[in-house]
């Protein structure tokens, strides 16, 4: 899909259909990256509070 937007050439819209189904391909895509950009959201709040976990409590530094 996101391959389909690069090719996109709004000089070649002449139509309301042609308008129509590259406004879908676009809401599409918006909608799939948006899903996506949540996922990875969520997805770095558990790493951050992993790495956390790992530093242990604050004020006491791992000797090394």
């Amino acid at each position: 899909m996101k391959d389909a937007l690069k090719h996109i050439d709004p000089h070649s819209m002449h139509d309301v259909e042609t308008l129509r189904s590259v406004l879908l391909l676009v809401l599409q895509a918006m909608e799939s990256m948006s899903k996506e950009l949540s996922e990875l959201k969520a997805q770095n709040g558990k790493l951050r509070d992993e790495i956390n976990r790992l530093k242990g409590p604050s004020g006491v530094q791992a000797e090394g």
